[in-house]
């Protein structure tokens, strides 16, 4: 999974950027490890210090944003997460417990109709899902998210037509 998010990461900036050049899955296997590790197959998979490596070495120079706690709200989390989204950056997601990373590469937003309630309200209280590219669904796969954090996936909406 791993190998896969930071495959289609870097394919992002490649397309997007004429400073960046195209990696393939073998140069992301290789600039993982700090010495060359011989065989390549099978993969062990990657840790994230492997995946902050790789971004490193392609000259991405990585920045790693952890909720304070697993199994509670963290509302400055959200609101970073968010502004890197928005901003274009597509994110390396590591989750956990799934032990499965994806990238996050954009946001579904509540239908613009709705109520909203007066005082302060920030970007990530309107969304209904955050985009990603998993390699184990089709890209652009909508994923909700729980009040602890937890991704979890959900049904990508039939067209009506």
């Amino acid at each position: 999974c791993a190998h896969a998010t930071c495959w289609s990461i870097l394919r992002h900036y490649s397309e997007r950027y004429s400073v960046h050049r195209e990696y393939l899955t073998h140069d992301i296997t290789m600039m993982a490890q700090q010495f060359d590790p011989g065989g390549l197959v099978p993969s062990k998979g990657l840790e994230i210090s492997n995946a902050e490596r790789v971004f490193q070495a392609a000259g991405t120079y990585p920045y790693v944003v952890t909720k304070i706690d697993a199994n509670r709200p963290d509302p400055s989390f959200y609101r970073q997460l968010i502004a890197y989204v928005e901003s274009g950056f597509p994110l390396f997601a590591a989750m956990h417990r799934r032990e499965h990373a994806m990238a996050v590469v954009g946001c579904e937003w509540k239908a613009s109709g709705a109520a909203v309630p007066g005082g302060l309200r920030y970007a990530w209280e309107e969304l209904t899902a955050l985009i990603a590219v998993d390699d184990n669904h089709l890209p652009y796969l909508p994923v909700a998210y729980s009040s602890v954090g937890l991704a979890l996936p959900i049904r990508p909406r039939t067209s009506t037509r």
